[in-house]
């Protein structure tokens, strides 16, 4: 009976470390993706290292004139990814350029539109790239890419949105680079809490803030102080 119950133990304790490591990061970060606004993806698919030319549509420029119509979507968000080089400039806009996050108004919305991307999926010119459901968004790569490029896009997408944002505190604070003390004008916890896409880019590293800030900060105008 005692091996029988340790048996048990072991593997509710198993099934029980699977599940935690299954868990989303937290509810906050979860709420990143119910109805994230053009503004707040711009910001986060921003720091994504190939997306360049992050840009909203308008209903004037949506290429599917879904926007802001009844189970269409309320925000479309796309980019330009340097990995694709076969490129035509009338791919800006759609999926075929980059990405794209469509937002929509409830999870349902989101699913039936992945669905009905779906019945286009391998069809050639019309195959819609890779797409999934993220909250009330749908995560869309290019056609263009390789598999392992899409889901690594698609993954890199995703964790921008969901990233923690709540400023932490800067790990080694230092305001010496390259042997010169930029004390008086550079305080790291200040330029950290002040710069939310450092935050998700370079983190809580202090000696790569004061790189950061010298190198290009500075010339930016970045609060630092």
């Amino acid at each position: 009976m005692g091996k029988l119950f340790k048996t048990i133990l072991s593997t509710v304790v198993s099934v029980a470390f699977i599940l935690t490591l299954c868990m989303p990061v937290s509810a906050e970060n979860t709420n990143n993706a119910v109805k994230p606004n053009a503004a707040f993806l711009i910001e986060r698919l921003s720091t994504i290292p190939t997306a360049s030319d992050v840009s909203a549509a308008t209903e004037e420029t949506d290429p599917n004139n879904k926007l802001h119509k009844p189970g269409g979507y309320q925000e479309y968000v796309y980019f330009r990814d340097s990995q694709i080089t076969d490129y035509y400039e009338g791919d800006y806009g759609r999926t075929d350029g980059g990405g794209v996050v469509e937002v929509y108004n409830t999870v349902k919305e989101a699913k039936n539109r992945n669905d009905y991307l779906a019945c286009f999926d391998g069809q050639g010119f019309l195959d819609p790239g890779s797409h999934e459901v993220l909250g009330t968004c749908v995560i869309r790569t290019s056609r263009h890419l390789t598999a392992t490029q899409q889901a690594t896009l698609a993954a890199a997408m995703k964790n921008a949105i969901l990233a923690d944002s709540t400023p932490g505190k800067v790990q080694n604070p230092t305001t010496i680079f390259n042997g010169v003390d930029y004390a008086a004008e550079f305080d790291p916890q200040v330029y950290y809490d002040s710069n939310p896409d450092l935050q998700l880019a370079i983190g809580t590293d202090g000696s790569a803030l004061i790189k950061h800030y010298v190198e290009n900060g500075k010339a930016e105008g970045r609060k630092a102080k």
